[in-house]
């Protein structure tokens, strides 16, 4: 993913990450929705900070509206993917992994079987089975063919966005 990027991440791009994660927010469950527990993908991160659009909204949701749920791995995959995609600087990566740690509950994974081709993919799903999520939003294919592990659904950002507005 990161290799075929060679977009730089621009200062007003990183400013704006960095309100974005700053505020203070207490998701509580509403009326209409109980707290979801959900693991945001790598690759959500990334094209959310790097381009906006439907995975930045899915972000600001989920910091309003769920538990975010991640683990060291996933904050290492996203600070490693936009340091070689987007040449982020040293210092703005240690602030997101900061805001990420402050945001989320982070949980260590213990070993886990292989369950998908692409053996990168098996701590995402660790995260997000031990973290017991009722989501993992991800735009990636090998991950969405599962669609779901016992209570943990699999769905993209378009499904995750109908969920909440429903």
């Amino acid at each position: 993913m990161a290799k075929n990027s060679a977009r730089k991440l621009a200062t007003n791009r990183r400013k704006q990450w960095q309100q974005i994660l700053q505020t203070n927010v207490v998701p509580t469950a509403t009326d209409y929705h109980k707290l979801y527990r959900i693991v945001l993908d790598t690759n959500i991160w990334y094209s959310a900070i790097l381009y906006g659009g439907s995975p930045e909204n899915v972000i600001r949701i989920a910091l309003n509206n769920c538990q975010l749920i991640t683990s060291i791995y996933i904050i290492n995959e996203i600070k490693t993917n936009l340091k070689i995609g987007a040449k982020a600087p040293y210092r703005w990566l240690n602030l997101l992994e900061k805001h990420l740690i402050r945001n989320s509950t982070v949980i260590e994974i213990e070993t886990f079987p292989p369950i998908v081709r692409d053996p990168q993919d098996d701590p995402i799903i660790a995260t997000a089975i031990q973290g017991q999520c009722d989501y993992l939003v991800t735009g990636d294919n090998d991950l969405l063919s599962l669609k779901s592990i016992d209570f943990l659904e699999i769905i993209t950002v378009n499904q995750f966005l109908d969920i909440m507005n429903t």
